[in-house]
């Protein structure tokens, strides 16, 4: 299972404005990438909660996985 690229976008820009709202938003440390230098400053939790985390996963799955890629792979035994 991969994400389109349209998909990894949206959902970037969900986490992002939703991060906008917390005090995570303002913080220097590694949970943004912030304390490695050089590092593109980050934040990659989505902050909505589990609720409308599980919503969005349940959407997902209703509308039959759409905005991903799905491959079946066999490993052998």
């Amino acid at each position: 299972m991969e994400a389109e690229l349209p998909a990894q976008e949206q959902w970037t820009n969900l986490v992002n404005d939703l991060v906008m709202k917390t005090m995570l938003a303002n913080a220097n440390s590694w949970y943004t990438g912030s304390n490695v230098p050089g590092k593109k400053r980050v934040i990659l939790t989505y902050t909505g909660g589990l609720p409308a985390y599980v919503d969005s996963i349940n959407e997902a799955a209703k509308n039959g996985y759409e905005g991903f890629n799905m491959t079946k792979e066999t490993v052998p035994a």
